[in-house]
């Protein structure tokens, strides 16, 4: 699992689904945007894997199965829509966009590094995995990939924002 690499996109998706700088209100110049903005949303993206620990704690196996499921991502992005939404000056439509992409980006990078994901559980125990090995596994060369990937990110933003 890239861990890593699950901060670096929850960081992307949160600058690129960004809050506007300041919102239209009877007093002109109060800043929207929150400092909680982007620790959520990098919450949100580690959200699975925080599933799969809290149900190793419990002692229920199944939990990672439920952490990482499409059906899980649908289910509880609603609510974590909600909380976002009391977090930060975002529409519900905005938090919902956020928590269902950065679940459902957690669960392909997932995919792609093994083969032992059950996308559609409980529904299905069908497994899925792309394993490309593209994923590196140890820690200093994931945060070389995807901190140039990230850098990159940023650049492109700058170039497009000209």
């Amino acid at each position: 699992m890239p861990v890593l690499g699950h901060a670096f996109v929850g960081l992307g998706i949160g600058l690129a689904i960004r809050p506007a700088t300041r919102r239209r209100s009877r007093t002109q110049g109060i800043e929207a945007r929150s400092p909680f903005w982007l620790p959520a949303v990098v919450t949100i993206a580690y959200l699975p894997d925080i599933v799969t620990q809290a149900a190793l704690l419990a002692e229920w196996g199944d939990g990672r199965l439920l952490g990482h499921s499409v059906i899980f991502a649908v289910a509880v992005s609603p609510a974590v829509a909600a909380v976002v939404m009391r977090l930060a000056p975002v529409s519900f439509v905005r938090a919902l966009l956020v928590s269902l992409l950065s679940l459902l980006v957690h669960d392909v990078l997932d995919a792609i590094q093994a083969t032992d994901r059950t996308p559609w559980w409980p529904l299905s125990d069908r497994r899925l995995g792309i394993d490309l090995a593209v994923l590196p596994s140890d820690v200093v060369r994931e945060a070389v990939m995807f901190g140039t990937l990230f850098l990159a990110f940023l650049a492109l933003r700058q170039i497009v924002r000209r």
